[in-house]
């Protein structure tokens, strides 16, 4: 079964995920804003802390996954924020400019090549 890695786990579409993965028997590393409010919990299952508007906390969900599984098979990034956007310039830089959420997800994602690059899959 392979690793996954979803962002946004605690609700809505990213819950639901979790819940229809762990059923087929696929490992799950769950990046949450609040571990403590999450309700769903599974012995195939890891929760880490992950707020994407905080660059801190995102490197820390990145080492944390990192450090928890050897590679990663499929990255679902389904967090989502609001407020001040930004545009990808190139090399994980970004600029604010007005409703585009590419940049966020594009650099979050950008953290995990390395472990994804390791996956056999």
């Amino acid at each position: 079964m392979a690793t996954w890695v979803i962002t946004g786990a605690n609700r809505g579409l990213g819950l639901e995920f979790v819940k229809q993965l762990l059923a087929e028997g696929h490992t799950i590393i769950a990046g949450v804003r609040n571990p403590e409010g999450m309700d769903f919990h599974h012995e195939q299952m890891t929760v880490y802390q992950l707020d994407v508007a905080s660059t801190t906390s995102v490197e820390t969900f990145a080492m944390n996954v990192k450090s928890s599984v050897p590679s990663i098979d499929v990255l679902v990034n389904n967090a989502g924020r609001m407020g001040r956007t930004m545009a990808v310039l190139g090399r994980g830089r970004c600029r604010p400019i007005p409703r585009s959420p590419q940049c966020q997800h594009h650099w979050s994602t950008s953290r995990f090549t390395s472990p994804m690059a390791a996956s056999p899959r």
